[in-house]
């Protein structure tokens, strides 16, 4: 009130209330669609919102990293292209960096600690508000499942395998012949089977896992959505490029038991034929078993924030994988820069990929070695292997193909959900 005083009535400060009234008059219409003062702040900010999703996740994603993260950021960034207001929660309740700052930069809102202790805390407080919920991966979304159905009965829930973990625990039991595994991928299963039953729709990335679905869960309401991946420009051609390389993330089993099947039972199969060559590997926290393999033939190249340049100079992807499920990131990326893949049948799977047309496929290690070796010194076949790979980018992967499977997902929602409500 210093330079107008606080008397309310008389002189220049008697206008703000008469100017108070004819404000109101004038935008009464817009206020109307507003909430009253001080109610329900976190919601007013957003009131031109109309569809919100809540996405739960294990961790904040980190795109760089893994397939998995890679697959959900570009999935919220569709997500949200539909119309929709995303907020991202991780169990763990952390506020990751650069990586959460990168999701509110695209203007997804992220919860945290200390605002909040706990996702149950925030659930308890703020749950009902959300049309949609998004659960992802099965050791996260079981416990939460039943909590939203109480708590926030009018959500829609979609729950995300990211990959069917049961399936590739079971297969992770036979190739190591792990009777406590096979247990493990007995209980996975059971979670999995009810958060698919009790979803209002489930994204799988894989047909191969829709036909088994159709089968354990054959009323569930189960779509592929898979991987996007954008078409990177075209690297350097045959001549030019030696080595091999191998992507992945090693706190993912499949891919530690990869690179140590290729090292110990493919590579003395190529080195007679192709003696110079280095196995290149890429990816965060290689083990020490991994690390050991370092030599002559291995280079261990951990994490890689810039992957261009070695897409552009190696000669060949390899992708070994024995066990997993889903669809693996690194064929697709290896696919986008035109570098040729080889692979086992599991790595291929799901993929639409046929041995030959689009990548060479060995399942044993002389097959395997041999489709290697012909990659790597036939330039007739490389080339045609190099398009065909950009080739089922842009046929299977573009944005607009997942945006269309996405928006499918969401629509399958309301009417599972109100039978559900009608059957409850």
């Amino acid at each position: 009130g210093v330079t107008s005083g606080t008397d309310l009535g008389s002189g220049v400060k008697q206008y703000q209330v008469v100017n108070q009234k004819k404000f109101y008059t004038r935008w009464k219409e817009t206020l109307e669609t507003h909430r009253p003062n001080g109610i329900q702040p976190r919601l007013e900010k957003d009131r031109g919102v109309t569809r919100r999703m809540l996405v739960i996740d294990a961790q904040v994603i980190r795109p760089d990293h893994d397939a998995g993260s890679l697959l959900k950021f570009h999935h919220l960034k569709l997500i949200q292209s539909l119309g929709y207001k995303l907020t991202f929660v991780a169990d763990n309740m952390l506020h990751d960096g650069e990586y959460t700052r990168d999701l509110q930069r695209l203007g997804i809102e992220c919860v945290y600690a200390p605002h909040y202790l706990s996702v149950h805390q925030f659930l308890k407080k703020h749950a009902s508000e959300f049309g949609f919920v998004m659960l992802c991966r099965p050791y996260v979304a079981i416990r939460y499942l039943d909590l939203l159905r109480h708590i926030a009965p009018e959500a829609c829930i979609i729950y995300d395998t990211v990959d069917l973990h049961y399936l590739r625990e079971r297969r992770q039991a036979e190739v190591e012949k792990n009777p406590l595994m096979a247990e493990r991928a007995e209980r996975t299963r059971e979670d999995e089977l009810k958060l698919i039953r009790g979803s209002d729709a489930t994204i799988v990335v894989s047909p191969v896992e829709q036909k088994i679905l159709s089968v354990e869960a054959p009323d569930a309401n189960v779509h592929v959505v898979q991987l996007v991946i954008p078409e990177e420009p075209q690297g350097p051609g045959f001549e030019t490029r030696r080595d091999l390389l191998f992507i992945g993330s090693y706190q993912h089993p499949p891919n530690v038991e990869a690179v140590l099947y290729f090292a110990g039972e493919i590579m003395p199969l190529i080195l007679p034929h192709i003696p110079d060559f280095k196995l290149r590997i890429i990816g965060a926290k290689p083990p020490a078993e991994i690390q050991a393999l370092a030599g002559p033939h291995v280079e261990i190249l951990g994490f890689q924030r810039e992957l261009a340049p070695y897409f552009d100079s190696c000669r060949v992807m390899v992708a070994p994988l024995r066990f997993g499920a889903g669809i693996k990131g690194k064929l697709g990326t290896s696919f986008s820069f035109g570098l040729p893949v080889v692979a086992t049948s599991i790595a291929a799977e799901g993929m639409y990929l046929e041995d030959g047309r689009d990548l060479l496929i060995g399942d044993t290690p002389r097959d395997f070695a041999d489709a290697v070796i012909r990659l790597y010194t036939d330039p007739v076949l490389w080339q045609q292997l190099s398009e065909a790979g950009r080739r089922v980018v842009r046929e299977r992967f573009a944005p607009e193909v997942i945006r269309r499977g996405l928006e499918e997902v969401i629509a399958s929602t309301g009417k599972r959900h109100a039978l559900r409500q009608v059957t409850n």
